[in-house]
């Protein structure tokens, strides 16, 4: 019968509860303890450890070595008789952060023939009412219909990996993107047939190999818009990142109020930027003789504080700043000279599945083009 690999990164899932406080534990005791308790042959796991960390301490360098990982397991599966042996992957790993790495494997690993599916739990596995095991038994049931690709396990629920959103307080459970998971388990998993959503035979399709060989995962700043954010308080310099993901409202809105008095010196700089950007690959480079310097110069002392104002200093830093997701119909007043800042706009895509589809390829592609198309690529059926 063939084997489930199981790949613990610690988290919750792999905690003990002592002195009032979570701890993480050691190994993979979670397959253990659920062979114990549902009578279940232990031979029929596979399980290693590959880091051990709540999940809200996760680092890039610790997503470089499960991805890095991953890539040597999966290369090992070549022969028949490898493939043979094993039906899917499970990986163990901490709620706070299990979107993130969903996403981010999700969006590396699209062509996988294995199903690879991470879950996590609410409470440890010990405590009376975790969740543990039965997110265990979810992803054992879903690895059994033999359906590839990478997906997130949860509280009844299957997602397609790249389109999971984070975990909402209070409730401590995850949605997809339109809150329509890929299946459920109501004592037998089932697929959700919605708009959405793929077929099963969409899924089985072959995929191509977008990574070739594992990507150095990239360094991606955040923003969420929200009042009163000062973009003057923002550091982009001293190597702090590879490149910008600025949020949007829900209506792919951000403030640009207070800058309409500029226009001609913010049309002139966007133009020359946006030329400089497609050459470098990385940016307004001002010794390409950038005409509008002293225009912009004196844009930026006209408008800190704004989202152009950080355009501009991404721009001197030839750092892409990318934005969204947006809206492809109309725009609200600004917005479109919100675009024409040297912002890289993206539609049909969740935020998060940006930063994965970011942290990814920001290293991997030689060009902004390149970057670009690959953000308006559907890999496994995240855009919508």
């Amino acid at each position: 019968m063939p084997k489930i690999i199981v790949l613990s990164t610690g988290g919750t899932i792999g905690s003990a509860e002592s002195g009032g406080s979570i701890g993480l534990s050691s190994g993979g005791g979670i397959i253990e303890k659920y062979c114990r308790k549902f009578n279940i042959d232990l031979s029929l796991f596979d399980c290693r450890s590959v880091i051990n960390v709540l999940s809200e301490n996760m680092q890039i360098s610790d997503l470089q070595r499960l991805v890095d990982y991953l890539y040597d397991v999966l290369g090992a599966l070549t022969s028949d008789s490898e493939k043979s042996e094993y039906s899917g992957i499970i990986i163990t790993h901490g709620t706070d952060t299990l979107a993130f790495t969903a996403n981010l494997l999700g969006i590396i690993f699209s062509h996988t023939k294995l199903p690879i599916i991470i879950t996590g739990s609410n409470l440890p596995p010990d405590e009376e009412n975790s969740d543990a095991f039965d997110n265990i038994k979810l992803c054992c049931d879903f690895i059994n219909l033999g359906l590839p690709g990478v997906y997130a396990a949860f509280n009844g629920k299957i997602h397609i990996a790249a389109r999971i959103g984070e975990s909402r307080p209070f409730v401590h459970d995850y949605s997809s993107v339109i809150d329509v998971p890929f299946a459920v388990s109501d004592g037998s998993v089932r697929l959700i047939e919605h708009s959405c959503n793929p077929s099963a035979d969409e899924i089985r399709r072959e995929r191509p190999v977008i990574f070739k060989s594992p990507p150095v995962l990239g360094k991606i700043m955040l923003i969420s818009p929200y009042v009163g954010l000062d973009y003057n308080s923002i550091n982009i310099y001293n190597n702090c990142c590879d490149a910008v993901l600025h949020g949007v409202y829900h209506t792919g809105s951000v403030d640009s109020s207070g800058h309409a008095e500029y226009d001609n010196d913010l049309s002139k700089f966007s133009k020359s930027c946006n030329g400089a950007l497609m050459k470098t690959g990385r940016g307004c480079d001002m010794s390409y003789g950038c005409e509008s310097r002293n225009a912009s110069k004196s844009f930026l002392s006209l408008s800190e504080g704004s989202i152009f104002s950080l355009a501009k200093r991404c721009a001197d830093a030839k750092i892409p700043i990318f934005l969204g997701p947006v809206d492809d119909g109309k725009l609200y007043d600004g917005q479109d000279r919100v675009r024409s800042s040297g912002v890289i706009t993206f539609s049909g895509l969740p935020f998060i599945t940006a930063w994965a589809k970011l942290t990814a390829g920001i290293n991997y592609f030689d060009n902004i083009d390149s970057l670009i198309s690959f953000m308006n690529t559907d890999t496994f059926f995240e855009r919508i």
